[in-house]
């Protein structure tokens, strides 16, 4: 997940992608702007990679948009 906001906080985070399916695990980078969503299956990851900027609402009053794609391998 990239261009997550800094301020926004693990459960909001989990609560938007559960919409997509079951979570395996969220990792969010407190320094940087990205995350890492891993569903429990692979059908939940084809929602959500069927769009790929998602309008995130990180306080009730602020909307961000995220880009939603799959990681690439380090080299």
């Amino acid at each position: 997940i990239r261009d997550r906001p800094k301020v926004t906080t693990e459960p909001r985070f989990r609560a938007y992608f559960e919409q997509y399916g079951a979570l395996a695990k969220v990792e969010l980078n407190a320094a940087r702007s990205f995350g890492f969503v891993t569903f429990a299956d692979a059908a939940a990851v084809d929602r959500v990679l069927a769009t790929r900027m998602h309008t995130f609402s990180h306080t009730p009053h602020n909307t961000a948009f995220i880009e939603v794609r799959r990681p690439k391998p380090r080299r």
